[in-house]
């Protein structure tokens, strides 16, 4: 899993925090991002990697 920072990120978590993303890796070919205020497992739509 790798930590995200956004430049310039606008949303902020409860805490009042910006928000910080980790990348999940699901298999070879798919990914995706999860915020660290979310509930594990808790994760966007899955996406592909481009060739």
């Amino acid at each position: 899993m790798r930590l995200a920072l956004i430049v310039g990120e606008t949303r902020l978590t409860d805490a009042g925090e910006p928000v910080v993303w980790d990348l999940v890796l699901k298999s070879e070919d798919s990914f995706c991002w999860h915020r660290t205020d979310w509930e594990q497992g808790g994760c966007t739509k899955n996406n592909a990697r481009c060739s």
